[in-house]
């Protein structure tokens, strides 16, 4: 056997046939009930449709496959969706109790002119960059 571009022998593979939308009507319908069909089920479906039983069989198999990826998605994006609301409920909390927030341009040592005493009530921001490059801060 010899196979050169795809050829066999010099015969083409047929292109892979894509199905209509009434044998994805049918297809999703049938899936819905059973997700592994049987055997009767499937030759059924390859009479009525006219699909082989091995496209067929390919079909559910990429629609089980195609289910699977759609709930880990599902999963992690849900997941994601409740860091982001703990996170959102820490902020209120916060804001709630009279912390304040700092933007990107403000810095902890403020603008010299408030008083050591409300500066010692705000909370210090420790970074790993801060320890690496500068002196530890007092507790």
């Amino acid at each position: 056997m010899i196979i050169f571009n795809g050829q066999i022998d010099g015969f083409k593979k047929p292109k892979r046939q894509m199905k209509t939308p009434y044998q994805l009507e049918i297809l999703e319908k049938t899936y819905g009930s059973e997700m592994y069909p049987s055997e009767v089920t499937r030759a059924q479906l390859s009479e009525s449709l006219g699909l082989t039983d091995r496209q067929l069989q390919m079909w559910f198999c990429h629609r089980r496959l195609k289910e699977k990826k759609e709930e880990i998605v599902k999963k992690v994006v849900g997941e994601q969706m409740e860091v982001l609301k703990s996170s959102k409920r820490e902020l209120i909390v916060a804001e709630r109790d009279g912390s304040r927030s700092m933007s990107r341009h403000e810095s902890w040592s403020g603008s010299g002119s408030e008083s050591d005493s409300s500066r010692d009530n705000e909370p210090v921001v420790r970074s790993r960059a801060n320890e690496l490059t500068q002196e530890p801060l007092p507790p």
